[in-house]
C-alpha cells in the first residue's frame, strides 16, 4: 500500500495521551458484509453480542524494554550508537541486534554503556563479534552474569513506544498502563495493546455466559515498525514473529468454525497469526514456530469472522493490516465517522468491532 493513501488526519482532541481505564469506552461496530456503522458502548459485547460457545482470542504476549543507547568511544556523545535488542541467542550474554547507524558497526567494535547502580557511575563493556544476514549484528556483553545484565537491562533500556506517549510513565510503572491485562509471558518488542481497555471483569462477564477465552501467545519482532518505515516492505521479512498455540485450542477453533459461530481475535496481529498458518482445508494446526509470511490486500480471511482492534494511525502497519481484512473504503469511511462523533482513538482510545 502506497504511503499517504489515505488523507486523514487525526485531531489532537481525539487522542488520549495518558492512562483512561475508568472510562465508559464506546464502540464502533463495522459491518462488512452490509457495510454497516453502528455506535455502542463496551457492555454491548458481554450483554448482547457475544453467545455461548462463541471464541475469543487473545495474545498473551508480552513486552519487554528492547532499546538502549551506548558508545563506540566511552563518553563521547558523537560516538553514540542506538540498539534494538532482537533475540537472545545461545548463552545469555549473546545477543541479535540492529543498530543505527550500522555503516560504523563492524566486528571487533567495542561498545559501551552507561548506568548507575546504587548511586555509583558504572560501565557495561560489549563487543560486536558476528553480523547477520538480515543486516544486522550479533553482541556480546563481557564480563556479566544472567541476572547482573537483567538487572543493568532493566536500569538502561526503554519500550519502544509512540510519540505522543510519555515514555516515563510507562516506565515508572513497570508497562501495566500500555500492556494488555492479560499479557503474561515476555517476547515482543513492540506492545500489542488493542485489549488494553478489556478489563478483568469484562472477560469474566463473558465466561459466564459460556464465551470461549482462548490465549495464544504471538510474541511481536520488529516487523511492524521496519516495514511501517520503509519504501520496500520485503526487506525485512527475516525478523519473523514467533507463534505458539496448543493443540486444545485448534480443536475449538476449528469445531467452532464448522458450525459458524463467531470467532473474533482481539488485535490484528492476533487475527493474521491464526489466519496465516490455516491449511488448505481450513483447518488450524497446532503451531510452535516463527512465522515469517504476513497477509496483503489479496488475502483470503477463512477463519475469524471478528476482530476487536484500536483506531491506530493511518498508514500504520497496524491501520494497513485491518484494511486488508475490512477493505480500504470502509475504513476510511470508519475513521471518518470515528472523528465526526468525537471517539477516542489510538492507543488509550475506544474500540472498534469489525464483523464479516
Amino acid at each position: 500500500m502506497k504511503k499517504n493513501f489515505y488523507k486523514l488526519k487525526i485531531p489532537k482532541n481525539n487522542i488520549y495521551k495518558f492512562p483512561n481505564f475508568n472510562k465508559k469506552t464506546k464502540l464502533m461496530i463495522l459491518n462488512i458484509k452490509k457495510k454497516t456503522i453502528k455506535h455502542k458502548y463496551i457492555n454491548y459485547l458481554y450483554k448482547k453480542y457475544f453467545n455461548k460457545n462463541d471464541i475469543i482470542i487473545r495474545n498473551n504476549t508480552k513486552c519487554y524494554k528492547s532499546f538502549i543507547k551506548g558508545y563506540k568511544i566511552y563518553n563521547y556523545k558523537k560516538s553514540i550508537i542506538n540498539i534494538l535488542l532482537l533475540k537472545n541467542i545461545n548463552k545469555y550474554n549473546i545477543w541479535e541486534i540492529l543498530v543505527k547507524p550500522a555503516r560504523k558497526i563492524r566486528i571487533g567494535n567495542n561498545i559501551y554503556f552507561k548506568y548507575k547502580y546504587k548511586n555509583k557511575n558504572k560501565i557495561l563493556k560489549s563487543k560486536i563479534i558476528d553480523n547477520t544476514s538480515s543486516k544486522g549484528r550479533i553482541i556480546e556483553f563481557l564480563n556479566v552474569n544472567k541476572k547482573k545484565l537483567n538487572t543493568i537491562f532493566n536500569i538502561i533500556s526503554k519500550f519502544i513506544t509512540p510519540k505522543y506517549i510519555d515514555n516515563n510513565i510507562i516506565n515508572y510503572n513497570n508497562s501495566i498502563n500500555y500492556q494488555n491485562h492479560y499479557s503474561k509471558i515476555i517476547g515482543s518488542i513492540i506492545f500489542p495493546n488493542s485489549g488494553i481497555s478489556l478489563t478483568n471483569s469484562f472477560f469474566l462477564n463473558l465466561k459466564y455466559k459460556n464465551v470461549n477465552i482462548l490465549d495464544i501467545t504471538y510474541h511481536l519482532g520488529i516487523n511492524q515498525i521496519l516495514n511501517n518505515t520503509s519504501n520496500n516492505n520485503k526487506k525485512y521479512n527475516l525478523y519473523s514473529n514467533y507463534l505458539k498455540i496448543k493443540k486444545s485450542h485448534t480443536k475449538i477453533i476449528n469445531n467452532t468454525n464448522n458450525k459458524k459461530n463467531k470467532i473474533c481475535c482481539i488485535g490484528i496481529n492476533t487475527l493474521n497469526s491464526i489466519e496465516l498458518i490455516n491449511t488448505y482445508n481450513n483447518k488450524i494446526p497446532p503451531y510452535n514456530g516463527y512465522i515469517n509470511k504476513k497477509t496483503n490486500k489479496n488475502f483470503n480471511f477463512k477463519i475469524i469472522n471478528n476482530l476487536i482492534t484500536k483506531f491506530h494511525f493511518p498508514n500504520s502497519y497496524s491501520f494497513n493490516n485491518i484494511s486488508y481484512f475490512c477493505g480500504n473504503n470502509l475504513l476510511n469511511t470508519a475513521y471518518i465517522n470515528a472523528i465526526k462523533n468525537k471517539y477516542k482513538l489510538l492507543s488509550y482510545g475506544d474500540l472498534l468491532l469489525i464483523k464479516k
